[in-house]
């Protein structure tokens, strides 16, 4: 899991200092051609607006690979955009957080944000709910990370095949922090993901 971070990390400073960068001028150069010419800037509009597309795409993906918001300020402003780009007008979805945890940074955070990302991702994809709820506090010399939903649930010995591997990452990520992963679901009742882990550790 370490190596494969490595390779995210790397992955998103190469989009975001090589790619993003030559998109950007780009985009600069077609603003300053469109007012060097009459009518430029209604005949470069469309150019205009599909670099800026592309270039805000390429920022979601580097920022999807490795939030910077994480290592600059911490896990919590992480998960805060983490949570907000997952609301749709179907999906009301909301984070909790308590007292202590907001700066957390290094290993332990970077887990408990995959985590969460994953079980957002099965709650979107799997779980036809409307509203999901990631929380996050310290419990004594634990940290505890609860994500839960209001979806279809499932069967907790038998998930679908798109939850199951994400399930199986979230455990294999609690236990690579010496921490406990519990799933709670069942058919109609929705979905209850509790991470508690070491808070030495974190």
């Amino acid at each position: 899991m370490r190596a494969a971070e490595d390779e995210r990390r790397r992955f998103a400073l190469a989009l975001h200092d090589g790619a993003g960068q030559a998109l950007s001028a780009a985009l600069l150069q077609v603003e300053a051609l469109g007012a060097a010419v009459p009518d430029g800037s209604e005949r470069v509009a469309p150019l205009r607006r599909m670099l800026a597309g592309t270039l805000d795409e390429l920022r979601r993906i580097a920022h999807a690979l490795r939030p910077a918001t994480l290592d600059s300020v911490g896990l919590t402003a992480a998960l805060r955009e983490l949570v907000a780009s997952v609301a749709t007008p179907g999906l009301e979805a909301s984070l909790v957080t308590g007292e202590g945890d907001g700066g957390l940074r290094g290993e332990a955070a970077l887990h408990l944000f995959r985590i969460a990302q994953a079980a957002l991702a099965n709650v979107m994809q799997h779980a036809r709910a409307t509203r999901v709820e990631v929380a996050l506090a310290r419990e004594s010399d634990a940290l505890a990370l609860v994500i839960r939903d209001d979806g279809v649930g499932f069967e907790s010995r038998a998930p679908g095949p798109g939850a199951g591997l994400g399930l199986a990452g979230i455990r294999e990520r609690a236990a690579a922090l010496g921490g406990s992963c519990h799933i709670e679901s069942a058919p109609g009742e929705g979905t209850r993901i509790s991470v508690n882990v070491p808070w030495e550790d974190a």
